[in-house]
C-alpha cells in the first residue's frame, strides 16, 4: 500500500475543516431555535 502522504493530509484536512463547519452551523441552529 503506497499512497501519498500529500493526497492523504489533503483529504485528512478537508474532511476535518467539513466537520468543523457542519459542527458550527449546528451549534448555530441550536442557539437560534432555543
Amino acid at each position: 500500500m503506497d499512497d501519498n502522504p500529500v493526497g492523504f493530509l489533503i483529504f485528512f484536512f478537508a474532511n476535518l475543516s467539513f466537520s468543523i463547519i457542519i459542527f458550527y452551523f449546528f451549534l448555530r441552529e441550536e442557539k437560534g431555535s432555543k
